[in-house]
C-alpha cells in the first residue's frame, strides 16, 4: 500500500488527537518534515509543522523549519515554478520572515542552523527592499 506524502502528513496530524500517546514524538515528525523539504513537498511539510506548533508553540525547530519551508515556497512562486493558492511571493516571504523572527526572539541557543538562518533573514530582507 502506497501513502502519498500529503496523506501521510495529514494522517499524522488528523488521525491523532494532540494528546494521543500514539502520536509520534515531535522529533520524529520534525525528521519527516525535513525529508519532505528535501523533496520539495512543501504542503505536507506545512501540515506536519502546523500540527507540531498547535501542540507546542515553543518548538523552535518547527518555527525554523516553517520559515525555511515558506521561504522555499516564496522562491518557487517568484520564479514562476509554482503557484500557492492566492499568495504571492511577497506574502510568503513575509510569513517566512515572521517565523524566522519568532525563532530568533525566543532566546534559542546557537545551533548548527544559525548561519543558514542569518542567510535566510538577509535574503528575505533583500526581496522586500
Amino acid at each position: 500500500m502506497y501513502l502519498s506524502p500529503a496523506s501521510l502528513a495529514w494522517s499524522l496530524n488528523r488521525l491523532y488527537e494532540i494528546e494521543d500517546p500514539q502520536l509520534p514524538p515531535n522529533s520524529t515528525r520534525l525528521s519527516l518534515t525535513r525529508r519532505f523539504l528535501e523533496l520539495a513537498l512543501f504542503s505536507p511539510a506545512l501540515l506536519l509543522l502546523q500540527g507540531i506548533l498547535a501542540a507546542d508553540d515553543e518548538e523552535m525547530d518547527a518555527w525554523y523549519l516553517q520559515g525555511w519551508c515558506l521561504y522555499l515556497m516564496a522562491q518557487q512562486v517568484k520564479e514562476g515554478v509554482e503557484k500557492v493558492e492566492d499568495l504571492g511571493w511577497e506574502e510568503l516571504s513575509q510569513d517566512a520572515r515572521d517565523c524566522l523572527d519568532t525563532y530568533l526572539v525566543v532566546s534559542y541557543p546557537l545551533t548548527r542552523c544559525r548561519s543558514r538562518l542569518n542567510l535566510l533573514t538577509l535574503a528575505s530582507q533583500s526581496t522586500r527592499g
